[in-house]
């Protein structure tokens, strides 16, 4: 009967900080003056979806190892305090 046990190990799951904001302002002047000032906000993932296509997916070719993401909403995982980290399981 084959042994189902599973071990896992955490990973680091690189994140990218959000939101990002910048503020600008820019002057011209002519026979008239002018000022313009502008606000953008822009959100980015927290784990990057480019993460996802490069998880080892077990068997032979990946050292018999499956990674995966875990969140868990409210949680922080160390050492990031974010709610979510990596993990990799073994096949055995």
């Amino acid at each position: 009967m084959p042994n189902n046990r599973l071990q896992a190990t955490a990973y680091s799951v690189r994140s990218s900080l959000a939101p990002a904001s910048g503020r600008g302002s820019t002057r011209g002047y002519s026979r008239e003056r002018s000022t313009n000032e502008g606000w953008s906000e822009q959100m980015e993932f927290q784990v990057q979806p480019e993460i996802f296509t490069r998880l080892k997916s077990g068997g032979p070719q990946h050292g018999n190892e499956v990674q995966a993401v875990i969140f868990k909403s409210g949680a922080q995982f160390p050492p990031t305090g974010k709610p979510f980290t990596g993990v990799t399981f073994k096949q055995s």
